[in-house]
């Protein structure tokens, strides 16, 4: 038997050591609480900047704004797309208006008489003439001491058609820029009350006259258009924007004061006669294609 039988024995432990172990594990517990209080924002450790809820702390001297700032980002407006030039057709040389006018596709005008060339076709295949043609058409043009391009499409159709008056517009244009004097139009009677012929005639005097075309507009005049049952704007857009009017009918009294009042130059010269062969009268006169 072993003279020491507890010199072996480790199954107890001295009550100091007891209480060092508990005393240990308090402090730790402490220690945790402290540190999740702090982060927790529930109180602060001296020595340590303060912490609101586990926010980065700012700067001492930076101030803290009232929100927080909103990002803007400021896109450019897109630039507007260039529209395409206009044509400068100032360099056009105005010519005096002769008396007489005649179809050249006939016995062709006599000296001191202007030439008609009917250009309706044009209009069935919309675009400019290529520029080859235009040189050629102002040397036939200037042979002539004046010369016109009539143009009689099928209104009712152009008129109802999308983009039937740019086509007549455009097309005009290019007579404009072959060498012509005066572009003459048919007579437009419209089924409905004619604001839309209104608008048409308006809009085209605008763009040969933003072209800075010396040339003039012409228009054989049904005096029908001048009475009731049409558009108030109608009257005035013809007066306004042609600067030849002709007429198979004798112009009335009335008619003429209402064209007149309306802006109308009417003289020996603007207003034309419409008559069947080439005659020697005093004042303006034509043959108009048939």
């Amino acid at each position: 038997m072993s003279q020491g039988p507890y010199s072996s024995y480790r199954g107890r432990r001295g009550h100091g050591r007891s209480v060092l172990i508990g005393v240990v594990a308090a402090l730790v517990i402490l220690l945790a609480a402290v540190l999740a209080g702090y982060y927790l924002g529930l109180f602060n450790i001296p020595g340590l900047p303060a912490n609101d809820a586990g926010a980065t702390p700012l700067p001492s001297d930076e101030a803290v704004p009232s929100q927080e700032p909103a990002l803007i980002i400021e896109t450019p407006a897109p630039s507007p797309s260039p529209s395409p030039a206009a044509a400068d057709l100032s360099a056009y040389q105005v010519r005096d208006i002769p008396l007489g006018l005649v179809e050249v596709a006939g016995a062709g005008p006599r000296a001191g008489q202007g030439g008609i060339f009917d250009m309706t076709g044009g209009l069935t295949t919309p675009g400019q003439l290529p520029q080859g043609d235009r040189q050629a058409s102002r040397e036939v043009c200037a042979q002539l001491p004046y010369a016109v391009a009539w143009l009689a499409p099928d209104w009712e159709e152009l008129l109802a058609r999308d983009g039937g008056g740019d086509d007549l517009t455009e097309w005009c244009l290019a007579l404009a820029d072959s060498g012509y004097d005066e572009i003459l139009f048919s007579e437009a009677v419209p089924a409905d009350d004619g604001a839309a012929l209104a608008r048409l005639y308006t809009a085209l005097k605008a763009a040969l006259a933003e072209a800075k075309w010396q040339g003039r507009l012409g228009l054989v005049l049904d005096q029908a258009l001048l009475g009731e049952g049409y558009d108030s704007a109608l009257a005035p857009a013809i007066a306004q924007s042609f600067d030849r009017l002709y007429f198979r009918e004798t112009l009335t009294p009335g008619n003429k004061d209402l064209l007149t009042g309306n802006g109308f130059e009417a003289n020996g010269y603007t207003l034309v006669t419409a008559v069947s062969a080439p005659a020697d009268l005093p004042y303006a006169w034509a043959v108009l294609p048939q």
